[in-house]
């Protein structure tokens, strides 16, 4: 993990194998991924990686608003995606 790498929600933040998740991250299928926008930290002593949140407030969807999704699931007439990134 590089320090003070910008990352948007959604973006990989390390291994749950080097750290463990700390402040707006989660972890989820053994990574870590990061839950604001921001740059990333880690603290040595708890090896706890981390975001420090560069917006005031979390990204609000409106109608019409262009969007970055991962296609989960595809059924004939029918699809389910799960958001990544704002445009």
């Amino acid at each position: 993990m590089t320090q003070d790498c910008f990352v948007l929600p959604g973006d990989v933040v390390g291994s749950s194998e080097e750290f463990i998740p700390g402040d707006y991250t989660y972890a989820k299928g053994g990574l870590i991924f990061a839950s604001t926008t921001g740059l990333t930290k880690v603290d040595s002593k708890t090896r706890a990686a981390y975001v420090i949140p560069k917006t005031n407030a979390p990204p609000k969807l409106s109608h019409g608003d262009i969007v970055v999704g991962e296609v989960i699931d595809l059924q004939p007439g029918n699809s389910l995606s799960g958001v990544q990134e704002r445009l």
